[in-house]
């Protein structure tokens, strides 16, 4: 079985917090079991470039059906569960064709397109623009200190002489609205738009 060689700490009440949608949570999961994950995939497709796609693949769909994670005993048990039904499948896939590396390149191809399609990330920036208009003026002014000019919560707390955990609140509260609106558009959220809203935490 797939594990993370060191459980998170409070690892059910994460798991929980994430089936409801917390980013904070989700980026610790992430880390913890991408490298385990990505390395017992790599095992059994036995290929470096199809394995970054499964696990890619893989994520997605734990964020897409993270809501079944909130009532799962096990959670290390079903990402190990998920990732091996999800390798199975591509697997069979290319045992299908007669030429195995052809297969492979097919796939690859096909799935690179398909990701390409599915996270858009240049409608996404337009839209994240979008969504930062939206923000209250001291809300958008912190923002965009913090991911435009790239202060640190220490710099823009002494340059708007407020406390750093009221910069931390401001950010973390504008994710959060930029994240709502994105997905209030219809847009299905990639890993890369994911971490860059939650980059901080």
């Amino acid at each position: 079985m797939m594990t993370s060689g060191k459980e998170l700490p409070n690892e059910m009440e994460l798991f929980q917090r994430f089936a409801q949608g917390d980013m904070v949570a989700f980026k610790k999961i992430y880390d913890q079991y991408n490298p385990p994950l990505s390395s017992f995939i790599q095992k059994m497709v036995k290929s470096l470039d199809l394995t970054q796609e499964v696990v890619q693949y893989v994520w997605v769909v734990v964020w897409n059906d993270r809501t079944k994670l909130e009532n799962v005993a096990n959670p290390a048990g079903y990402l190990h569960r998920l990732a091996r039904y999800k390798t199975y499948n591509y697997l069979k896939k290319i045992a299908l064709d007669r030429d195995l590396m052809q297969k492979m390149a097919r796939v690859s191809t096909e799935l690179h397109n398909e990701l390409e399609e599915m996270f858009d990330l240049k409608h996404q920036e337009a839209l994240i623009k979008d969504a930062v208009q939206e923000l209250s003026p001291q809300r958008k002014k912190i923002w965009e200190m913090s991911r435009t000019q790239h202060l640190s919560h220490e710099e823009i707390a002494e340059a708007l002489q407020i406390s750093k955990s009221t910069v931390n609140n401001q950010i973390v509260a504008a994710s959060a609205q930029i994240k709502s609106f994105l997905e209030n558009n219809g847009t299905l959220l990639s890993l890369a738009t994911l971490f860059s809203l939650f980059k901080d935490y």
